[in-house]
């Protein structure tokens, strides 16, 4: 049985020792401390390491990826960023990948940064988008 997303399951098998080893990668990404990932050089992981298993060609769009499954960006050193997730750690078990999910905001219950927001908030959003788009639609007609 397959655990976790295809993503996360990708970042696991990339952030693994083994892995960042054998490709002789340990100078362009891994790992900060056991419960942090690190991204030294963006440009050359993008190019070199993510070319064969993701689909990104930007790196903004693997940082937005993390994001959506829970990552938080920790610190920023030069082009350096480093990224945690409470459920994600170097020495963790692969069948622990399935409790890292992506955000899904149309669920009941949102769990984000480890908080609990309900339905009520979803609507209030829902309201406000279509707010916005009535604006849009009036400045429209009235150019």
């Amino acid at each position: 049985m397959k655990n976790g997303s295809s993503f996360i399951n990708k970042l696991y098998m990339m952030f693994s020792e083994s892995y960042i080893t054998k490709n002789e990668w340990n100078y362009i990404y891994g790992w900060f401390d056991d419960e942090s990932i690190v991204i030294l050089k963006p440009i050359l992981f993008l190019d070199i390491c993510c070319k064969d298993i993701f689909r990104f060609t930007k790196i903004n769009s693997f940082y937005r990826q993390l994001n959506l499954y829970g990552f938080i960006r920790v610190s920023t050193c030069d082009k350096s960023k480093i990224y945690k997730n409470k459920l994600f750690s170097k020495n963790m078990n692969y069948t622990g990948l399935v409790n890292i999910r992506r955000f899904d905001y149309n669920k009941d219950i949102i769990i984000y940064k480890g908080l609990e927001k309900r339905k009520s908030v979803e609507l209030k959003f829902e309201e406000n988008k279509e707010d916005i788009q009535f604006k849009k639609i009036k400045n429209s007609k009235i150019n």
